[in-house]
């Protein structure tokens, strides 16, 4: 997937340094019912993913753990509509 600064992502598995349930942004992110994380930046291998659009911290994931929330609720929107008819 290409991966870019700024996007919208919904992490599923967290490979760097610990797990999804440990995760501080994701956890805040459930918390305050937001559905997605931010790339906030992205060193070498690594992606760091906040609540905040405009943040200097966050968790670190990689590529492979989540997926790209725009394109996700789009596909979901579809499904839904083709359901309905």
């Amino acid at each position: 997937m290409f991966v870019k600064i700024g996007m919208r992502v919904v992490p599923f598995k967290k490979s760097v340094i610990s797990n999804i349930e440990d995760s501080v942004v994701w956890n805040e992110a459930q918390k305050i019912g937001q559905k997605y994380l931010y790339v906030i930046n992205i060193e070498y291998h690594r992606v760091v993913l906040n609540i905040y659009k405009k943040d200097v911290t966050g968790d670190f994931y990689l590529a492979d753990d989540f997926c790209d929330f725009d394109t996700r609720e789009n596909k979901l929107k579809r499904i839904l509509k083709s359901n309905i008819k």
